[in-house]
């Protein structure tokens, strides 16, 4: 079995060539996780939000919505409301994505089923691709306060807050 050091942890993955690289593009990092000065260009985001554009969603409602947060101030407020081992990383990334989710953008629910909660992640999970194509470090969690991120960025109540994404240029 083949061990990769991911983010800083090692990850045993089983596989190898292009499933060991998706998992390890997609791995979130470990505390150790540190940006460079380098921004983040406007191009690079819109590159990262088009590979959101094309993930697949129930009735092709892209129930997804992503805040861009730049400024230090907000970043560090947003890092407050994250799992203690991402709260540097996020609080220093040039970029930080918060991921939300739409679910009454679902008009034709054939069943009871969260398709928000399925959507979301997997755009999140294209952006992370791209992300790792770029060659874009990556801090992510779905370990948050979605109340104080919601009040950060002023989200209306009826959208979920469901990922934070830290993205930059490695140190």
């Amino acid at each position: 079995m083949e061990r990769r050091a991911v983010g800083g942890d090692a990850v045993s993955t089983g596989a190898t060539g292009l499933i060991a690289r998706l998992v390890a593009a997609v791995s979130p990092p470990g505390h150790s996780t540190s940006f460079g000065p380098r921004p983040v260009e406007a191009q690079e985001e819109l590159a990262l939000l088009a590979a959101a554009r094309v993930a697949p969603s129930a009735d092709n409602a892209q129930t997804w919505r992503f805040v861009s947060v730049r400024t230090a101030a907000t970043r560090a407020r947003l890092a407050a409301a994250v799992e203690p081992a991402l709260q540097q990383a996020l609080s220093e990334a040039p970029l930080v994505l918060v991921v939300c989710g739409v679910s009454w953008l679902v008009t034709r629910a054939r069943r009871e089923q969260p398709f928000v909660m399925l959507d979301v992640p997997i755009a999140l999970t294209h952006v992370l691709l791209e992300a790792a194509e770029l060659g874009l470090q990556c801090a992510w969690t779905l370990d948050l306060d979605e109340a104080a991120l919601r009040e950060a960025l002023e989200i209306p109540p009826d959208v979920r807050v469901i990922a934070a994404l830290g993205l930059g240029w490695p140190a």
